[in-house]
């Protein structure tokens, strides 16, 4: 933090009595010639308190506070010098500056005797006090220009070495840097190189693979030829032959019965063709075993074992079976007993003819497959 000369303030004091001093003089109305020099010397004044107090403000080397110490001392002189002046001058004010009074016609006709007075007493005592009083503001700025001139001496000397710090600082990074770099194009010219290895490796496979999609190419060409020799003769053959065969076979193909008792036989359309012929075999199938009584009854049904749809017998015979088609035959039951639930009331019951177990309580007339 920048030491201050007692305060802040009291340099900003110091510098508007300095301007008013300036403006005293300048109101005044004397002998200009003599106080030019004093005008100046009070204007170097301003401008060295207003770098001081600059100075001060924004500095905090311990040099420069050093130097702003010994400022403050003659800052101190030139205050008590400048409040001696003003206290002086202020006696005079009112009879060599602009603020003279204007009222009354005995004192407009009275005031150039007094002014006039007042120049000669200004002249004849002051003279010699003002002369002093330069010499010693032009004592003290020239003390100030050397403190601020030793002080901007510090500022560069530490400016410099604060560079000098900076320019080691990034020579440091840059060399850094340049090392990094260095090392990323060693590695980077190492991956190059293990780049160029593996592709030609690749480029070696890909020619490998050209090559063997070409023997590959060849092969199928060849195969595809073949084929389509072969596919060729192949239907050669089925025009020729295969076709007249194919049709007597699909027409001489039979459709498979599976009978109540859970036998297999094919039944061929072209043997068997009605309904009384295919009732004839199953006749003769079922001679002797069980089931021949139903069978001479005409009780038994066929069912489309894809579909589970019953084969209707009064259908015509040539749209009743298709060839290789799978057909179930089953028989049919139908019994009726009698019950008496009440006295007065009798209840027609259906019940199954192996286990005897009753489906319905009620008159039935359904038709049970077993």
């Amino acid at each position: 933090m920048a030491v201050s000369f007692g305060s802040v303030g009291d340099i900003i004091a110091v510098c508007l009595l300095v301007k008013d001093l300036v403006d005293t003089l300048d109101n005044s109305r004397g002998s200009r010639a003599q106080y030019q020099d004093l005008l100046r010397e009070l204007g170097s004044l301003e401008r060295c308190l207003l770098q001081v107090d600059l100075l001060t403000r924004s500095s905090t080397s311990p040099d420069i506070l050093a130097i702003c110490e010994t400022a403050k001392l003659t800052v101190a002189d030139c205050q008590t010098a400048l409040d001696s002046l003003s206290t002086r001058m202020q006696k005079y004010d009112r009879y060599l500056g602009h603020s003279r009074p204007q009222s009354g016609a005995f004192l407009a006709h009275a005031r150039p005797v007094v002014d006039a007075a007042m120049k000669v007493r200004w002249q004849i005592s002051e003279k010699d006090k003002i002369e002093e009083f330069r010499q010693k503001i032009t004592a003290h700025t020239n003390v100030l220009n050397m403190l601020l001139a030793t002080a901007q001496l510090k500022l560069s000397e530490k400016n410099a070495d604060k560079m000098d710090s900076m320019q080691a600082t990034w020579n440091a990074e840059v060399t850094g840097a340049l090392t990094r770099v260095e090392r990323r194009l060693d590695e980077n010219t190492t991956r190059i190189s293990e780049a160029k290895s593996m592709l030609a490796h690749i480029s070696g496979s890909i020619s490998w693979i050209r090559d063997f999609c070409s023997k590959m190419q060849a092969s199928v060409d060849t195969l595809l030829s073949v084929g389509r020799q072969v596919h060729a003769g192949v239907m050669q053959i089925q025009q020729a032959q295969l076709s007249p065969l194919m049709e007597r076979l699909l027409t001489d193909e039979p459709f498979v019965l599976e009978d109540a008792i859970g036998r297999r036989a094919p039944v061929h359309l072209q043997f068997i063709n009605s309904w009384d012929a295919l009732h004839a075999v199953l006749e003769a199938r079922f001679r002797d075993i069980q089931g021949a009584d139903k069978v001479s009854r005409n009780e038994y049904s066929f069912q489309d074992r894809a579909t589970g749809r019953e084969v209707v017998r009064t259908r015509p015979w040539e749209g009743a079976f298709l060839p290789g088609q799978r057909v179930d035959m089953s028989f049919v039951f139908e019994r009726y007993r009698s019950c008496e639930k009440t006295a007065e009331e009798t209840v027609n019951v259906n019940s199954c003819p192996r286990c005897r177990k009753t489906v319905a309580t009620r008159s039935l007339e359904i038709q049970v497959e077993w």
